[in-house]
């Protein structure tokens, strides 16, 4: 119920300064895409991100990495290897 989630104060601080510091920040997340997307938005994540992802849209999963290639690209960033 996208209608009861908060997000803290303390939460939109921290990611306004890691944007501030230089970060790209995405929210990749699985569940009802609907229900996802209402909480990005009742929560105001969607202004201090710079990107999101949202499985039910894609029909990919987490862990899958084709969630997180389609993250890191929205933000104008390569997926690293991690190698």
């Amino acid at each position: 119920m996208p209608c009861l989630v908060r997000c803290r104060s303390e939460v939109m601080d921290g990611l306004a300064q890691l944007r501030m510091a230089g970060w790209r920040l995405a929210i990749v997340t699985s569940g009802t895409a609907v229900n996802q997307l209402g909480k990005i938005q009742r929560t105001g994540l969607a202004e201090v991100v710079d990107a999101y992802v949202l499985s039910g849209f894609k029909s990919i999963r987490k862990p899958e990495a084709g969630l997180f290639e389609i993250a890191a690209r929205r933000c104008g960033m390569p997926l690293a290897s991690g190698g």
